[in-house]
């Protein structure tokens, strides 16, 4: 059986190219978190840091797509903005004890907080927005209250829809608000 390929003209094969590269980027976000930079020398300070309450207005998603659609997340969003926390107080010289459970080591300072938005855009074909805002509460050894303080970061890109995009925009969005939050909170 012989199969007969034709030429296909250029302007038509870009079509099928751009027609096809815009319907890659699915629902589903994947949320990874890679510290930037080099880790400092271990400072001799510790922390505990408890996993971050979900405070967003929309839990149901991480997004909406401009026809509506929401973008489901890969794991749990408190989770992903925690840990992405603990990696940077770690980059940054600091012992973390990471509490999922919200069990803190003795003798350290506590970090807790919350999530209070987490949301992604499609304002446009190529185009997206993401709003990232945390709340953070620093704690003595004994559980006073030492500050609060919120960090927050919007940004917006420009790009073919792409799954790696998306998620490569949100983990940018995010390292731009654990980075100095890291800085701030560690003293």
């Amino acid at each position: 059986m012989a199969i007969i390929f034709k030429r296909i003209p250029a302007p038509a094969l870009l079509l099928l190219v751009l027609l096809a590269l815009t319907g890659c980027a699915g629902d589903m976000v994947n949320l990874h978190y890679v510290p930037v930079g080099p880790v400092a020398q271990n400072s001799g300070k510790h922390i505990t840091l408890l996993e971050l309450e979900d405070k967003r207005p929309q839990t149901t998603g991480v997004g909406q797509r401009k026809d509506g659609g929401l973008f489901a997340a890969d794991a749990r969003v408190t989770d992903w903005v925690s840990r992405a926390l603990a990696e940077e107080f770690v980059r940054q010289g600091v012992q973390v004890y990471y509490a999922g459970e919200g069990v803190s080591s003795p003798g350290a300072s506590t970090i807790s907080g919350s999530v209070d938005e987490l949301w992604l855009m499609e304002t446009g074909n190529t185009s997206y927005e993401v709003n990232i805002k945390i709340t953070l509460v620093l704690s003595d050894s004994n559980g006073k209250r030492i500050c609060t303080e919120n960090f927050w970061r919007k940004q917006t890109a420009q790009f073919l829809p792409s799954e790696s995009n998306i998620s490569n925009l949100m983990t940018d969005t995010l390292r731009d608000v654990v980075a100095p939050a890291a800085q701030t909170m560690r003293g």
